[in-house]
């Protein structure tokens, strides 16, 4: 049976990426948990700060998901890709809608919470006047990690470059149409050629285009249904020991020089060969799948607000259970439980319904 690489399949790899960044974020710098007991058994200290730099693999993970499915959206419109200005215009707009509109409802109930007396709060990032004012708007944009200016959680500076890629897709994907592969290279020799500064969109760029690639050719499927010998069980086998090597080499290049020199490129293959293993060797496990795609449903909510609990407001709090993975457990428990909260109040709310005309344009 033919495998497919579906909406649930997506929201189990984001799943997957949510965990990553927990990791990361927790013990990918040793001054992060200095002040605290952590005990990382059954794993040594420095396995666990190597496997945490690089869990930093997450966002060429929601970056190539992003273009993946962008990609597999216009496809599905139009296998040929040609669509009208309009009709590129208004896809846009809704994805940008749903991006946005997720980041809003999420950005106001941390500014609402912060109210509550927190030292981290609104004045202590903005400042107060009318550059306080500005600040608060450009970052309600998305768009401080652009522009330099505060950030009311450092982790948000990832919606910048979310925004550059729904407003470049239609011209990546008609380029792609044009010139194939071809677009694939150039994106991955121009930034350097020009000597461009690798900052986040030409560090993930060649992502992009990878997403983009392996939507149009269904990639994913194929790399999964890839008989390396007849026999199933044995081709399982082989593929798994094989990728499963490639995983570990991969994470002991993370700390390597040639990483460091070639961060576009290692950034965006590396995170692609992620969504490989988990989707061939993960995401088929009954219990897991069913977790991951959880997680991975509310993955949003939780990416935007976990700074505030583990670093801003509750840092003794999340850092206090002493076992390492129980200290990222219950980030991701009571991060979840809140996202799953927040999407109820949004129904109640009837939060979506101020978008709904946009989400109904035809294309």
């Amino acid at each position: 049976m033919k495998s497919k690489f579906s909406k649930d399949s997506t929201l189990m790899i984001k799943g997957m990426a949510i965990i990553l960044m927990y990791v990361h974020h927790y013990y990918t710098d040793k001054s992060r948990y200095a002040s605290y007991i952590v005990d990382f058994f059954p794993f040594h200290e420095t396995d666990v700060v190597r496997f945490a730099q690089f869990g930093k693999v997450c966002v060429g993970m929601f970056v190539f998901l992003s273009a993946y499915g962008i990609t597999s959206s216009m496809k599905a419109k139009s296998p040929s890709y040609d669509f009208t200005r309009r009709q590129s215009g208004i896809h846009t707009l809704k994805r940008m809608t749903s991006l946005m509109g997720g980041y809003w409802f999420a950005f106001l109930v941390m500014f609402l919470i912060s109210f509550a007396g927190f030292s981290w709060n609104y004045r202590e990032v903005y400042g107060i006047g009318k550059m306080g004012v500005y600040y608060f708007v450009i970052d309600f944009l998305g768009l401080s990690h652009l522009y330099d200016t505060p950030t009311f959680c450092p982790t948000w500076w990832y919606m910048t470059l979310a925004i550059l890629i729904v407003l470049l897709m239609p011209v990546l994907v008609r380029w792609y149409k044009k010139d194939g592969i071809l677009m694939i290279l150039l994106c991955l020799l121009i930034p350097r050629a020009l000597n461009l500064e690798i900052l986040s969109l030409t560090r993930w760029l060649l992502a992009v285009n990878l997403g983009i690639l392996f939507a149009d050719r269904d990639l994913l499927v194929k790399c999964k249904d890839f008989m390396a010998v007849k026999n199933l069980r044995l081709n399982k086998l082989i593929k798994f020991v094989t990728a499963t090597v490639l995983l570990f080499v991969c994470i002991k290049l993370k700390i390597s020089p040639m990483w460091r020199k070639y961060l576009d490129i290692w950034d965006s293959a590396v995170p692609v060969f992620i969504v490989y293993y988990g989707f061939e060797f993960i995401t088929p496990i009954p219990g897991v799948s069913r977790l991951l795609k959880f997680i991975g449903r509310y993955s949003m909510n939780m990416f935007l607000t976990h700074t505030f609990f583990r670093a801003l407001y509750f840092g003794k709090f999340f850092y206090s259970f002493h076992y390492a993975f129980l200290n990222v457990l219950v980030l991701l428990v009571i991060t979840l439980a809140l996202s799953v909260l927040m999407e109820w109040v949004k129904k109640v709310l009837r939060y979506e319904k101020i978008f709904r005309k946009i989400y109904d344009m035809e294309t």
